[in-house]
């Protein structure tokens, strides 16, 4: 995503996973902590080992640092739809994981960037006068969509040798 961010656990710079997964949450909301957002300090200094799920509720709570963080990932993981959008230009992207629970706090920013730098997105929204529309949505197994589709996959599509 970035090609000269943060180091990420693969090895590599600039990884999807260092602004937008659980790790990355609790690790700016450290950051932000320690720049002297209250509310974020309160909350580590009550709960040492906060996860992404307690700074969500802190944000839905109406905490703004709380909820710049959730933004700034949101706006990450757009960028990247965004990109696949130009790219591959499918029918549906699926957002699942334990990210997608806080779907209410990232959606906005991520169909924001969608709108910004996918122009097929822009082209393809439901509404257009275009067949087939690029739908973006949560997956309604959310954290358990990945592993319910490799233990289906079989099923579905068998040997196809």
């Amino acid at each position: 995503m970035q090609p000269d961010g943060e180091l990420c656990n693969c090895g590599n710079h600039g990884c999807l996973e260092v602004y937008a997964f659980a790790r990355a949450i609790r690790r700016e909301a450290i950051r932000l902590a320690g720049q002297g957002a209250p509310g974020l300090s309160r909350l580590l200094k009550e709960q040492l080992e906060a996860t992404a799920s307690d700074f969500y509720a802190l944000a839905v709570a109406g905490d703004a640092d709380a909820q710049s963080i959730f933004d700034r990932a949101g706006r990450a993981i757009g960028i990247c739809i965004a990109s696949l959008i130009n790219t591959f230009n499918p029918a549906l992207v699926v957002i699942a994981g334990g990210v997608s629970d806080a779907w209410l706090l990232l959606s906005p920013k991520i169909f924001e960037e969608l709108q910004h730098r996918s122009y097929i997105y822009r082209l393809t929204q439901p509404g257009s006068s275009f067949q087939q529309h690029t739908i973006v949505q949560k997956a309604t197994l959310g954290a358990d969509a990945g592993l319910t589709g490799a233990a289906l996959y079989p099923f579905v599509y068998g040997n196809r040798s």
